[in-house]
């Protein structure tokens, strides 16, 4: 039995307008011997994953209706076992380093390091026949990548850098027990590390008055990339009630009277 592995890709679609959804858009996922696999696409799709795949083979992704192709891009599936290499690489701003680890190559045999972008474009190839080497390129701007090690034509290690995407509109606050304090967690679409922010804590107090409540609300609130991100918590104060101070009257009427607010009757 062929070894079996999986591929995730992010649902960029180029040009989709709302009205392109009234048609049902399908990511049809092909081999060099036809269709594999399809899934519906909706507006709120963020990854696809295709599961049970042959090892050691290109697949092409095309997303698209009746009428019109919204991205194509191609991926490589890894060779189980890795026993030809393996890949590490890393980002940094627009330079990219890639480490070939524990090739092992036969008599002229070599392999072919191949990096592409989500859209199947080759930025970087590189043939070598080192036991371990290291390589670095640079790129317009950050992006994913995907790194292939390919020896005499089969895939044997794969790697990818995936900049995070991180779900800004559902940021999840976490306060502690007393408000003083706080952090904004939002969690990464591509399955990442979470982004946990700091968060500084304003205090206003509106003191109750005798018969109205007052509160304390304490607002959090921190900044990333230029955008502001803010939660409240507000613990009420119940009203304190009057305190009435009473007075004798020339009539000897007690006229009693609130010296915080003022309310006053006589009895």
């Amino acid at each position: 039995m062929a070894s079996m592995t999986s591929l995730t890709f992010k649902v960029e679609m180029s040009g989709a307008q709302e009205e392109d959804f009234v048609k049902p858009i399908f990511a049809v996922l092909t081999g060099d011997d036809g269709v594999y696999l399809e899934q519906e696409i909706k507006q709120d799709s963020l990854l696809l994953t295709f599961d049970n795949l042959e090892s050691g083979k290109e697949y092409f992704l095309t997303v698209k209706n009746e009428e019109k192709v919204f991205a194509e891009v191609s991926a490589f599936t890894a060779t189980e076992p890795n026993d030809k290499g393996d890949i590490v690489s890393r980002m940094q701003g627009t330079e990219v380093v890639v480490s070939v680890r524990k090739a092992e190559l036969k008599a002229n045999e070599f392999y072919t390091l191949i990096a592409k972008d989500a859209k199947g474009n080759v930025v970087f190839s590189k043939d070598g026949v080192d036991t371990s080497a290291e390589y670095t390129f640079t790129v317009d701007e950050p992006k994913d990548l995907y790194f292939y090690l390919m020896v005499n034509g089969k895939t044997y290690a794969v790697s990818q850098i995936l900049l995070p995407d991180y779900d800004f509109a559902g940021g999840v606050w976490t306060w502690n027990d007393d408000f003083t304090a706080a952090t904004v967690t939002f969690t990464d679409t591509k399955g990442g590390e979470s982004l946990v922010l700091n968060a500084t804590v304003t205090r206003k107090t509106v003191e109750p008055a005798c018969e109205e409540d007052g509160s304390i609300t304490y607002t959090a609130e921190t900044t990333y990339q230029g955008k502001n991100y803010t939660d409240k918590k507000i613990v009420v104060l119940e009203s304190v009630g009057h305190e009435y101070e009473g007075v004798l009257g020339e009539d000897g009427r007690i006229t009693y009277t609130c010296p915080r607010c003022g309310d006053t009757y006589t009895d």
